[in-house]
């Protein structure tokens, strides 16, 4: 169930296109930002009535529900740009989420100390590796390197290795292992020359296994 959730977010990672996010960019951070504040703030005041910690109350109600959005966003194939938008802004204010939700636990707890900026510092060098390999031919050498031979399944496999990795890092410095699932999504997809095969392959299998078990429990 654990890993159908983050392999959701791997797939989420993989659909992104930058040139579109780049198109519709204001509109996407208007909405993110909207569907953030306005949860967390109405959370944060009501937090004193229920004898609940404001900061954790906030975190929660501004959460949003990838696995109801991403099968809404597939059926929208007519309206591709609404589609990109409301996709964008639902992945932003997950991974916004859970970074308030980490800091928020973090100061509860009074706990700040250095690794946890060595944790923001490389998690944001992650989300900026997919921005750099997008301007670098990287793919181009890959699929002169898939054409040399029958090297495609290694891609798949490269994509399984890389999504439990990042996973398994971004747990690791203490914030949710979806972000490192999504990062890796988004490097693979930049990478990968057959995109749209590969992702492909990849949903068959997530979507056949893992995924219905994260939905059902």
């Amino acid at each position: 169930s654990s890993f159908g959730l983050i392999f959701l977010m791997f797939l989420a990672g993989l659909e992104m296109d930058f040139t579109r996010i780049r198109q519709s960019f204001r509109n996407t951070v208007l909405i993110a930002l909207t569907s953030i504040l306005v949860p967390f703030f109405s959370g944060y005041f009501i937090a004193s009535y229920l004898n609940i910690n404001p900061l954790i109350l906030g975190s929660i109600i501004c959460t949003t529900s990838l696995g109801l959005i991403l099968p809404i966003s597939k059926e929208l194939k007519h309206h591709k740009q609404l589609s990109m938008v409301l996709f964008c802004s639902v992945i932003l204010i997950d991974i916004l989420s859970i970074f308030i939700l980490t800091f928020s636990l973090i100061y509860i707890r009074d706990d700040f100390n250095i690794t946890f900026y060595y944790s923001i510092v490389l998690l944001l060098v992650l989300f900026i590796l997919p921005v750099i390999l997008s301007k670098t031919n990287i793919r181009e050498k890959i699929s002169k390197w898939i054409e040399a031979g029958n090297h495609f399944s290694i891609m798949v496999r490269f994509s399984f290795a890389l999504l439990v990795i990042l996973a398994a890092v971004s747990e690791e410095l203490g914030f949710h292992s979806i972000v490192g699932a999504f990062t890796a999504g988004l490097i693979i997809s930049e990478m990968a020359p057959q995109a749209c095969q590969l992702e492909a392959k990849m949903e068959s299998f997530g979507y056949g296994f893992f995924i219905p078990f994260f939905f059902i429990l």
